[in-house]
């Protein structure tokens, strides 16, 4: 049965609609049209960092920023399996059966929005810092069939590095990827190459004597690939510095929809 209903829309679609999905769950009902429109990306400007991803730590930047996994999936897995075996003993297709399985596709709901919720702050706080991000590009759907799988669906890389590259859109600040192969491999002091294996977790070079956190130094690694290959030397400005450290818009949001003031946790921003 189709019928009106009111929508709310966040931007109206300009130029020639291209594709138009409806999504409907038992949450809510989604309506996405995409368009062509041309329109100038950012152009490289301002201090540059270097992101790289982890399951240690969520992220490292260039400058030696670093943040932990908040891990929504793995701290409610124990609910959900809860949930889950009260569904299998109701009656399929009776009104208990309709009751749980609402429960269990709330659950679901609660932990995608937490987690976007998450990484839509990340790119705020990483857009403040400068005018140019890099990211390595790297196909985390191969990375999510191996023996970390469930902990790389839980942090949703993917999802991360497209609302980056939304928000940075958004925002003014260049985005670019840059080769993902050898990153944390390579010294970003003098460029040479080590052999090392996952249980090193810093980085100490033997030629040059450079020594930093493994992921901060593959970041680096990725924000010297990113500006050598657009070729911008003299461009990069001041790095700008939070007032404090803290994600934008934290404390403003409610317990349910913000994932840092639930429980009374802390900001994940280590150092």
């Amino acid at each position: 049965m189709v019928r009106e209903s009111p929508v709310r829309t966040n931007n109206f679609p300009y130029g020639s609609v291209r594709d138009r999905l409806l999504l409907i769950s038992r949450i809510k009902s989604d309506c996405y049209i995409s368009s062509d429109v041309n329109i100038a990306q950012p152009l490289p400007h301002g201090h540059a960092i270097g992101v790289d991803v982890g399951l240690e730590k969520f992220l490292a930047t260039s400058d030696g920023l670093k943040i932990k996994p908040p891990k929504f999936f793995k701290k409610l897995q124990s609910k959900l399996a809860l949930l889950q075996r009260r569904l299998s003993r109701k009656t399929l297709g009776s009104k208990n059966y309709l009751l749980a399985l609402n429960q269990v596709a709330r659950l679901h709901h609660h932990i995608d929005c937490t987690r976007k919720n998450f990484h839509y702050h990340v790119a705020h706080w990483l857009c403040d810092q400068g005018g140019m991000i890099f990211v390595e590009d790297l196909d985390y759907r191969v990375c999510a069939k191996g023996m970390f799988g469930k902990q790389m669906l839980d942090a949703g890389f993917g999802q991360f590095r497209a609302l980056l590259k939304y928000v940075c859109f958004k925002r003014g600040v260049y985005f670019a990827l840059v080769d993902a192969r050898g990153t944390s491999r390579e010294c970003p002091n003098c460029k040479r190459e080590w052999s090392n294996d996952l249980s090193i977790r810093w980085h100490c070079c033997d030629r040059c004597g450079y020594a930093s956190d493994r992921d901060v130094a593959s970041g680096e690694v990725i924000r010297h690939r990113g500006l050598e290959e657009i070729s911008t030397q003299g461009l990069t400005g001041e790095r700008k510095l939070p007032g404090a450290i803290e994600l934008p818009g934290a404390n403003s949001l409610g317990k349910w929809c913000n994932p840092f003031k639930r429980n009374n946790q802390e900001c994940p921003i280590v150092s």
